[in-house]
């Protein structure tokens, strides 16, 4: 979808938040990750999206994947007495 088509906002935006969610889960490593944002990135301005649109939801997306996982730590294991 163009940035400058006649669509809401909140599609646009979930143009933006869903390719991330895309990228993410396909990229078996950090690495590739940042390789193939980089390409959807390049894809967004080819699409006209400005950077100050797409970054903010970008980052807002990574923050929760990371504190997602972030929250998924192990057990505490108490030791019997």
């Amino acid at each position: 979808m163009n940035y400058h088509s006649v669509a809401p906002k909140k599609h646009k935006c979930a143009v933006i938040t869903g390719l991330v969610h895309r990228v993410h889960s396909s990229s078996p490593s950090w690495t590739r990750f940042d390789e193939v944002l980089k390409e959807a990135k390049d894809i967004l301005e080819n699409n006209q999206y400005p950077p100050c649109f797409y970054n903010p939801l970008i980052e807002d997306v990574l923050d929760k994947l990371l504190s997602k996982n972030t929250k998924r730590t192990p057990k505490h294991r108490g030791h019997a007495t």
